[in-house]
């Protein structure tokens, strides 16, 4: 007797509790076996499900789930967003503004630092995850990763990403890019809706859409990864169909879609294996022929990685130009002429040197005029190379007192510059022309010597 009653307890307690979890159980057994024992919709066992809602309700409050506590923690780590300075009103049209982040025609996604990105999607997400997360935070993203095994668009009753992201979009407005990858548990019939049939994929493509939407309306953008071949060839066929219609809806709200399979299969095949080029061999895929080693979470990370351009900052923008406007200076002082110098110092001293010449030969200075004439003369065509090597403006003095050797010798301090590629020149001449007014004062105290002889 007392057995009976304690098995009858347990059956009615279970069977409680399944009326009670109704929901929770339906859509477990839909998600894992893909077989729909009744209808959830009915109103009966909604009531029923009243007590599971008020209790999730508590454990929510209480327990805060991943997803909660992720998207907390993203907001708490991003700085505050100013508000944007007010902009004068202009009676001239002003261009349009610009919106980051944005895709460039080549396919390139421009962000401002310290974007945000949200990755969704089922446990294929979650292994890319793995390397895509440390990577865009070594890069000073902010990263929430709300990727959650066996989830999909096939069966939202167990979970709906479409519901989440609305959420995570109202509890943190600044994210800017969504990384999606569903795909692997999806390809199965719907409740009493059979897979690839009009109806099915009418409804799937909803989905499709209305996740594409919630992240335009929210102006940021979205990164759909292809889902890559699987070991099983029955779900790879499945999968090939589905991916058509994730390129066909992404890739006509213009946004990104990652093929995968270039990375992964070269061979456009499956392979669990590919070859480096050192020859090693590099495993992609785990045992299951489904999810990804380190190495292929690596791989499909980096095809992203390397979609992402970065605006500069303001204060490194100014660096840079800083840095280019003084690479330009100097370019510019490298091409410039020789600067000119000062030739003042140098015809002073060949002035003095004249001066101690005519001093210690006293008899030049009554030289007649006749022989006079001619050291003036050789003075003014060393006087005349000078000009036709000066500065085009630089004034020029003539000797009017062709007796005065100072007067004549300050005449070069008018011309007080020249170019330093003609110092060289300028000095041997000056050389030369001191040489030959020696020699003519030589022959001057001869011819001088003999015409004072001849009167004697």
């Amino acid at each position: 007797m007392r057995l009976k009653t304690f098995i009858f307890t347990i059956f009615i307690a279970f069977a409680l509790t399944a009326l009670v979890m109704n929901k929770s159980i339906n859509t477990l057994i839909e998600q894992k076996y893909h077989i729909t024992l009744f209808n959830v919709e009915n109103p009966l066992l909604k009531t029923l499900s009243l007590p599971r809602i008020w209790l999730d309700n508590l454990r929510a409050y209480i327990f805060p789930s991943q997803e909660d506590l992720a998207l907390e923690e993203s907001l708490q780590s991003q700085t505050k967003i100013e508000p944007e300075p007010e902009i004068p009103e202009f009676t001239e049209k002003l261009e349009e503004e610009i919106y980051y982040p944005l895709i460039d025609e080549n396919g390139t996604i421009i962000l401002e630092p310290h974007s945000t990105f949200l990755l969704i999607g089922d446990s294929m997400m979650q292994g890319v995850g793995m390397t895509l997360v440390r990577e865009l935070q070594k890069r000073d993203f902010n990263v929430i990763n709300l990727a959650k095994q066996s989830t999909g668009l096939t069966y939202p009753h167990f979970f709906d990403w479409q519901q989440s992201l609305k959420d995570a979009f109202a509890k943190n407005p600044n994210i800017n890019v969504v990384v999606m990858m569903v795909g692997a548990n999806d390809p199965y019939n719907m409740p009493k809706i059979k897979f690839q049939s009009p109806e099915w994929v009418e409804i799937y493509t909803q989905r499709i859409q209305d996740i594409i939407q919630t992240t335009l309306s929210h102006k940021a953008i979205i990164i759909w990864y292809q889902v890559p071949f699987v070991k099983k060839e029955p779900l790879n066929q499945k999968l090939i169909f589905l991916n058509t219609l994730y390129k066909e809806n992404v890739e006509s709200a213009k946004q990104v879609f990652l093929d995968s399979n270039a990375i992964l299969s070269p061979d456009n095949a499956y392979t669990a294996y590919i070859k480096a080029p050192n020859g090693k061999s590099i495993r992609l895929r785990n045992s299951d022929g489904i999810h990804f080693s380190t190495e292929g979470s690596k791989l499909l990370s980096q095809i992203l990685l390397d979609r992402l351009e970065v605006l500069q900052e303001p204060h490194e923008l100014q660096e840079q130009t800083q840095e280019q406007e003084n690479q330009a200076k100097s370019q510019v002082q490298s091409t410039k002429p020789a600067k000119p110098i000062n030739t003042r110092n140098r015809e002073s001293n060949m002035e003095s040197s004249t001066e101690s010449n005519v001093e210690s030969n006293p008899e030049s200075n009554s030289a007649p005029d006749s022989v006079e004439s001619l050291d003036s003369a050789d003075s003014t065509n060393s006087l005349d190379y000078l000009d036709s090597h000066a500065m085009p403006n630089t004034k020029s003095t003539e000797s009017s007192d062709t007796h005065n050797t100072q007067e004549s010798n300050n005449s070069h301090d008018s011309r007080d510059f020249i170019y330093q590629d003609f110092n060289t020149d300028s000095a041997r001449d000056k050389s030369q022309s001191t040489s030959q007014d020696k020699n003519i004062d030589r022959d001057k105290d001869s011819a001088l010597f003999q015409h004072l002889y001849k009167q004697d």
